[in-house]
């Protein structure tokens, strides 16, 4: 859910921007990308930027860590963003006690879910294995799913939260709504698998984890000439099982996905080879990457916070979309770590 902006309207922007910055700002053009509030700015020499206007539970060191990142990646041949100084010479400006930072404008754009051609998907995936190599030269230390997380994770707490959000709902909500009865449904599934997964998250103890984007799917993709130009949005870089982005960015993109809530083995197995034509995993990770997003999926509230707390819709089709895909994993668990051990036993 996009936040307020801490703008008013597009002139006060342009009027912070040229007391912060000597860029000669003639035009502001407000874009919907992501979670957070962008614009385009246009100079007067004719020159393009990307402005991001960051959320509140964005921190500095984030922002700090996000350009380091990029730098690295460019200066070891892989286009990311690249960042513009402020009259003080610092990347990251504030305003209204929000973080600001401007990149100069990259030409290309990014896909909607679900619609990236398989050709780009293929080289997506190899391009992920080659962010995860060159990384692996640069030490992130925030983790997800770290293992002292993982030890700590409790089903019941998770089942406590869920329970807690239907509760607490918000008073507009229609408890006799199609949209309401979907959540109950929903819920419901979630709460009778998490009641099953007690200790579940140990089986994830040692999984290799790997320096990388933290949260890359085709929306951080910008492509031009039906080819890769650049990766954007390091914000959430961390430590974390290259596993997760694999299956998750494959989900992302692809139209099977979306279409018959499933993964196709054959397409899926095509994409991790493209990545491991780049980087290497160990293989009891490859056959523990269906159960990884799983339980990412079983415990993730994103979508239906929103709305139970809020009436905010915009998310809801896709976690409806997450829960179906959730449902897919569970009853097919078993055939998919088959396929993939046959697959991969060499």
């Amino acid at each position: 859910m996009v936040e307020q902006s801490i703008f008013i309207n597009n002139n006060e922007l342009k009027n912070w921007i040229n007391n912060a910055y000597d860029l000669g700002i003639d035009k502001v053009e407000k874009t919907e990308l992501g979670s957070a509030n962008c614009y385009y700015l246009y100079s007067n020499s004719n020159e393009r930027y990307f402005l991001k206007e960051f959320q509140e539970k964005i921190t500095y060191e984030n922002l700090e860590e996000e350009i380091k990142i990029c730098k690295y990646l460019n200066e070891n041949g892989i286009t990311a963003s690249s960042f513009i100084c402020n009259r003080e010479g610092k990347y990251i400006s504030s305003f209204r006690d929000r973080y600001i930072h401007v990149q100069k404008h990259i030409i290309g754009n990014s896909y909607n879910m679900f619609e990236m051609p398989n050709d780009l998907m293929i080289k997506s995936a190899r391009l992920l294995g080659r962010i995860n190599k060159v990384l692996s030269g640069y030490k992130i230390d925030r983790y997800n799913f770290g293992d002292k997380w993982l030890k700590e994770w409790s089903n019941e707490k998770e089942i406590e939260k869920l329970k807690k959000l239907l509760d607490e709902r918000s008073a507009e909500i229609d408890t006799n709504s199609t949209i309401y009865k979907q959540i109950c449904e929903d819920f419901e599934f979630k709460i009778n698998r998490l009641k099953m997964m007690d200790g579940y998250a140990e089986r994830f103890l040692g999984t290799y984890k790997c320096s990388s984007h933290g949260d890359y799917s085709l929306l951080q993709i910008l492509c031009d000439n039906n080819d890769i130009v650049a990766i954007i949005d390091f914000a959430s870089a961390c430590t974390l099982p290259p596993t997760w982005e694999i299956i998750r960015s494959y989900s992302y993109a692809s139209k099977e996905c979306r279409d018959n809530g499933k993964i196709d083995f054959d397409n899926f197995t095509k994409y991790l080879d493209s990545y491991l034509d780049e980087y290497e995993i160990p293989k009891i990770d490859i056959l523990r990457m269906p159960s990884l997003y799983y339980f990412n999926l079983i415990r993730s509230s994103f979508g239906y916070k929103q709305y139970l707390k809020n009436k905010s819709d915009k998310n809801l089709d896709f976690a409806f979309w997450r829960t179906k895909m959730c449902r897919w994993l569970y009853n097919n668990m078993d055939e998919f770590e088959a396929y993939l051990d046959e697959y991969y036993k060499n």
